[in-house]
């Protein structure tokens, strides 16, 4: 039994056209891969029909508590509803005497709270638990305005560690909100 070739079962004209589209084929993706791409896309920077004369200006406090969050409501293309995203990060350590750096305490729950009047008020807004060296990193939703940073403590008669932040408009980043625990 011979073998024939797969292109011998078909017509001369078959397979040079099958070459050709080879060709082609080949010349059509070399040539755009050479030329950029330009893209076009169309964002909706704006409602198409208008803004509807119910929805107001501004983020509506769901809950009334003043506390920024995502399900406070408002008919703006603007960032978040409520605050901007700010990124808290420090360390919470024991004190330590005689050294310039204290012992950094891993699985401390770090908590951040709303000052009003003067005293911290309402549930936490944001929660973290320390790693290994005792750092944090939390990241929440702030409106301008004084917050505190506090450490919960596992012990007998240990009061919590606090930090006060002044978040100011623009303020994107707070570094170094460090914490010791006394012994």
């Amino acid at each position: 039994m011979t073998h024939t070739p797969l292109f011998a079962a078909f017509s001369p004209k078959f397979v040079r056209a099958a070459r050709l589209v080879g060709l082609v084929s080949a010349l059509v993706v070399g040539g755009c891969a050479s030329r950029p791409r330009q893209h076009r896309a169309a964002w909706a920077r704006k409602p198409a029909a208008g803004r509807p004369a119910t929805c107001p200006d501004h983020p509506v406090d769901v809950w009334g508590d003043g506390t920024p969050g995502p399900n406070d409501l408002r008919c703006s293309y603007e960032g978040t509803a409520g605050g901007q995203l700010i990124q808290l990060r420090g360390i919470v350590s024991e004190a330590a005497e005689g050294q310039a750096l204290g012992q950094g305490l891993e699985k401390q729950r770090v908590e951040v709270l709303r000052v009003k009047d003067g005293v911290p008020t309402g549930d936490p807004l944001g929660t973290a638990t320390t790693d290994a060296q005792g750092r944090f990193s939390l990241g929440v939703v702030l409106r301008p305005g004084t917050y505190v940073v506090r450490v919960i403590t596992v012990g007998p008669g240990s009061q919590p560690v606090e930090r006060w932040v002044e978040i100011a408009s623009g303020t994107r980043s707070v570094p170094d909100v460090d914490l010791v625990v006394p012994h």
